[in-house]
C-alpha cells in the first residue's frame, strides 16, 4: 500500500513540474526525490516502531521491500514520464 501511494505522489507531481517548469530532468529527479523520501520515511518510521528490529538489527518483516522498491518506481516513473513527454509533443 506504500509503494502504491509513493507511486501515484510521484508521478502526479513529478508530471505536475513538468508541465508547469518545462524541463523533463527536473521531473525525473523530482520523481527520485519524492519516491525516496516518502519510502525512506516509511520504512524509518515502521523500523522504529519494532522494538526487536531496533535491539537486534534484524528484520523480519520485509520492511526492505520498501528500499528496493525505490529504484523500481523510479524507473517506472521515467517510463510514464517519458510516454506522457512524447503523448505532449505529438499533441
Amino acid at each position: 500500500m506504500i509503494i502504491a501511494i509513493s507511486f501515484i505522489v510521484s508521478t502526479i507531481l513529478s508530471i505536475f513540474i513538468i508541465r508547469n517548469r518545462k524541463s523533463k530532468w527536473l521531473g525525473m529527479f523530482s520523481a527520485f526525490v519524492i519516491n525516496t523520501i516518502i519510502l525512506g520515511l516509511a520504512y524509518w518510521f515502521l523500523y522504529n516502531l519494532n522494538e526487536k528490529s531496533r535491539l537486534f538489527g534484524i528484520d523480519f518483516y520485509s520492511r526492505y521491500a520498501l528500499v528496493i522498491s525505490i529504484p523500481i518506481i523510479t524507473g517506472i516513473n521515467f517510463i510514464i514520464l517519458s510516454i506522457d513527454r512524447k503523448r505532449e509533443v505529438s499533441a
